[in-house]
């Protein structure tokens, strides 16, 4: 058996994983893990390191490391964030074309969540066109909507007086701790009013933003108060999980899912 560091990356075979994961543990070591058998090479969840074996291939690498990330927040959510209450939406709303309407009233987090006025949030979709890969996360347990649940690659509320592209790049950061993606890269696609707090969410209008790269080379770093996992599915998965109302994963309104895999159909 041989244990390895080579840059950032320890490779270590089957047997040595538990002695590995601990250790690693301890010495908070910057890395990513790769578990090598004798037939196979495969990603594991070890010490903190995220990859899905079953769904991630040699070259479709999940690069979480064990290395803070310093935009993640230490808490869920902060109740004392404030929000610009929207008007609700007309049955004519266009998800292509039409903007959500300010009732010009402003609420804490906890008073919008509780009353079921409507909001706004940011979407940001990280997506590998070229292998018809898109990332999505796992909230964490501590979150007051969908705990537990897999959802977009990174979305936060647009408090007021923000708008929803620094929104979405904030939230990139502090949940994925990806910061290097210029703001002309996050291509707007649509916002859809998405009424879901019978469901155990809000009432909010989603700004919803695509953002295409590499998967083999997308280094991630979850802000766990928020995120416990993140991971590359193929979009045909993501689509038939939605679809049928996995409850492993945060719902979406129908008028969500239709013009979400239609855009990706155009990319």
């Amino acid at each position: 058996m041989t244990l390895r560091m080579d840059a950032a990356i320890v490779m270590v075979d089957d047997d040595w994983l538990a002695l590995f994961s601990a250790f690693a543990h301890q010495a908070s070591l910057t890395c990513i893990l790769r578990v090598r058998t004798s037939s196979t090479e495969n990603w594991r969840v070890c010490a903190g390191v995220c990859a899905d074996p079953t769904k991630l291939t040699k070259a479709q690498h999940c690069h979480r490391t064990l290395m803070s990330n310093p935009h993640a927040l230490t808490e869920a959510q902060d109740d004392a964030e404030v929000f610009a209450v929207m008007a609700a939406p007309p049955s004519s709303f266009d998800l292509l074309r039409d903007k959500p309407s300010s009732t010009g009233r402003r609420k804490l987090r906890k008073d919008v969540h509780r009353d079921g006025d409507w909001h706004c949030s940011a979407h940001v979709w990280l997506v590998d066109a070229e292998r018809k890969l898109i990332a999505v996360q796992k909230r964490s347990a501590s979150k007051d909507t969908f705990p537990s649940r897999w959802d977009i690659s990174a979305a936060g509320h647009i408090e007021v007086d923000c708008d929803p592209l620094t929104t979405a790049v904030r939230e990139l950061a502090e949940e994925l701790g990806i910061d290097n993606i210029e703001r002309e890269a996050f291509r707007f696609g649509f916002i859809c009013p998405a009424e879901q707090k019978g469901w155990g969410g809000c009432n909010a209008y989603e700004h919803v933003y695509f953002v295409e790269v590499d998967s083999a080379s997308c280094p991630m770093n979850v802000g766990e108060a928020e995120v416990t996992d993140v991971k590359w599915i193929a979009i045909d998965e993501l689509e038939q999980k939605l679809r049928r109302r996995d409850d492993e994963y945060v719902p979406r309104v129908d008028a969500y899912i239709e013009t979400f895999f239609g855009y990706l159909d155009k990319l």
